[in-house]
């Protein structure tokens, strides 16, 4: 069995004190004018919306598509990512909704 070592466990909980402080002090914006307040943890993340934007078309459509937020184009199959991680995204958005997921995800 291989135990982590004093400087990983420091590593670690580093790593979560800063990602919850990060958290606490985010401020909900929007991603375009006039558009929804979004937590920070779906305006922010990098290629969030692949994942998170999907997870909500497949609870509201059925289908693993990422939708668009800028225009009206259509929404475009997930085609470079594995379909994992918007599963359980999308089961923790059913479960606790949209607004409560951020501290879950």
């Amino acid at each position: 069995m291989i135990f982590p070592t004093r400087t990983q466990l420091v590593l670690i909980c580093v790593s979560i004190l800063v990602n919850t402080a990060l958290f606490i002090y985010s401020v909900d914006s929007t991603p375009y004018p006039d558009g929804p307040y979004l937590n920070a943890t779906y305006h922010s993340a990098a290629d969030g919306q692949r994942y998170w934007g999907v997870a909500l078309n497949l609870i509201e459509k059925g289908e693993f598509s990422i939708p668009q937020l800028w225009d009206s184009r259509p929404d475009t199959p997930l085609a470079r990512s594995g379909p994992l991680y918007p599963l359980v995204i999308a089961l923790i958005i059913k479960l606790i909704g949209f607004d409560n997921a951020p501290l879950l995800i």
